[in-house]
């Protein structure tokens, strides 16, 4: 789940302009969200994949759906989502750099494909977002 920075900035630019609108500290600004369907691929690791720590890495990036929550998690997902929005390829930078951060040292030849379909709460289309590269790649394009 994604929750869209525009909206929170238009918001954020509205309240600078009337006195009357207010807003506790602390609490994310209104703003639309949408179910996203997120996908990270590797290859070329030759070891077993240390599944626990990439979840770990991934849930500092994005707040993943599930099929049932008490309310007071769906609470806490959608204020996670608000409180950090995001656009799909900003999804797909900062995962792409977590997995770099986590395998860079045991799997340098491997390869990372990420890819972000964002299905929009208030528009009438999709956003995708997509990068595959090798994480040695990213290396090279880091040292420039």
């Amino acid at each position: 789940m994604s929750a869209c920075p525009c909206v929170q900035q238009t918001y954020k630019h509205t309240l600078s302009f009337d006195d009357n609108l207010d807003v506790s500290p602390g609490i994310p600004l209104l703003t639309h969200s949408q179910r996203c369907h997120t996908t990270v691929m590797l290859s070329g690791i030759n070891d077993e994949l240390p599944i626990v720590p990439l979840l770990e890495v991934l849930d500092t990036i994005i707040v993943r759906t599930q099929n049932t929550l008490p309310r007071e998690y769906e609470l806490l997902n959608v204020y996670r989502a608000h409180e950090q929005p995001q656009f799909m390829e900003d999804v797909v930078r900062q995962i792409l750099m977590g997995v770099y951060n986590l395998f860079k040292e045991t799997f340098p030849e491997s390869s990372v494909k990420v890819s972000s379909l964002s299905m929009e709460s208030i528009h009438d289309y999709d956003i995708i977002s997509e990068i595959d590269i090798r994480l040695k790649d990213i290396d090279e394009f880091l040292s420039e």
